[in-house]
């Protein structure tokens, strides 16, 4: 007796099983394109688990301090004037 189920070939009860075995066999093969989405999906997965660590990396991250501004020559003395 075959039966279709998912997808799935099954076999219920063989020639070599003694009847009402109540064994069931289940023969399949995975196709290469279901291992290739599989795999798709797998990589989509740890893209987006390393762009959350990411972000949850730089929110933890001290604030860089502020930049620093720099003078001329010129705009250091006219300053150092006024400070004096």
């Amino acid at each position: 007796l075959l039966v279709f189920c998912s997808g799935y070939r099954m076999r219920i009860g063989s020639s070599t099983d003694k009847k009402d075995s109540g064994r069931i066999h289940v023969d399949f093969a995975q196709a290469r394109d279901d291992l290739y989405e599989w795999e798709c999906k797998q990589r989509l997965l740890a893209r987006e688990e390393r762009h959350r660590r990411k972000i949850h990396e730089e929110h933890l991250r001290p604030p860089s301090p502020p930049p620093i501004e720099h003078y001329s020559e010129h705009e250091a003395a006219l300053l150092a004037d006024k400070i004096k």
